[in-house]
């Protein structure tokens, strides 16, 4: 079960190659994330949502390049003050979205977690497992951990995240309601299993808050066994 959808890397961008080299090679000069230029954060940016679907890494909302910042799973300020190899590891980098900048709704994402350490990972494929919807869009987790995270650190049950994933899941609803009038249940399971193999093995088929579908379709798969 996923609220977050599992992320694979890519290979590194050669860009951030380039850009790490060229770092090493200017003297008295910090290897860290602020000593890339522009061109070469939007490089690795581009490749971040390309991995990712053009969806957030913790919310999984739409985002692109205008809208999307580098976000890093261990803190850049964890290097603070010497060479901070984590903060140009293509392994440690994310794309998300603003966290609802200025929205009274309150922060999301990693707006929302600052600095906080995280259990949850969606490279981690295995820290995913335990976390659970409701129809409301809801998110809890059997794991404390993983639902202090999700909950608090990344405030995901914010309101409109909620209406976000509960019309995300109407919608699921109503599709599989007119599959099952135009073609009968043995359709709707043959449909549910195939959404889940491409959504999940292909980040350019996933939509926008895509977790609560597949996690409705892979309840409605168990229930048929």
């Amino acid at each position: 079960m996923r609220i977050m959808l599992p992320i694979d890397k890519g290979p590194v961008p050669n860009e951030l190659i380039d850009a790490i080299r060229r770092i090493k090679a200017t003297p008295n000069t910090t290897l860290s994330w602020e000593s890339l230029d522009g061109y070469e954060h939007r490089a690795v940016l581009r490749c971040l949502l390309k991995e990712q679907g053009g969806l957030c890494a913790y919310c999984t909302g739409r985002i692109d390049e205008d809208s999307a910042h580098v976000e890093h799973i261990v803190p850049q300020s964890a290097g603070a003050g010497s060479d901070d190899r984590n903060s140009v590891d293509y392994k440690n980098l994310l794309a998300v979205c603003d966290g609802f900048r200025g929205n009274a709704a309150g922060l999301t994402c990693d707006r929302a977690r600052g600095n906080a350490p995280l259990t949850v990972n969606p490279l981690k494929h295995e820290t995913l497992s335990s976390i659970h919807y409701g129809r409301d869009g809801k998110i809890s987790a059997d794991d404390p951990r993983i639902g202090r995270d999700v909950q608090t650190t990344l405030n995901l049950n914010q309101e409109l995240l909620k209406r976000n994933r509960n019309e995300a899941y109407r919608q699921l609803a109503r599709k599989l309601q007119a599959v099952e009038k135009r073609r009968g249940v043995g359709a709707v399971t043959s449909f549910c299993r195939d959404y889940i193999d491409e959504h999940l093995a292909n980040p350019e088929a996933r939509i926008p808050f895509d977790g609560i579908v597949i996690y409705f379709m892979q309840k409605r798969l168990r229930r048929v066994g």
